[in-house]
């Protein structure tokens, strides 16, 4: 996986947010400590996510139903 720029996010849920365009997946950093990825992500469905007021609503909402997840 090539370097992804992650930034940080106000949420108590999700610490960063990143967009892996070689891979198309959005990369998560949880609060937890922990990091998945959700494959088969858009750059616009990335710009959703960045936008949105909950990250961890979004994640729930939207990355769990359409996109496969991975722990990386």
């Amino acid at each position: 996986m090539a370097e992804v720029q992650m930034q940080a996010v106000d949420s108590s849920d999700v610490a960063a947010i990143g967009y892996d365009e070689d891979q198309q997946e959005i990369l998560v950093d949880f609060v937890s400590g922990h990091r998945y990825a959700y494959g088969n992500a858009s750059r616009d469905m990335f710009a959703s996510f960045a936008a949105a007021g909950s990250k961890g609503q979004f994640v729930h909402r939207v990355l769990k139903r359409s996109c496969p997840a991975r722990e990386v």
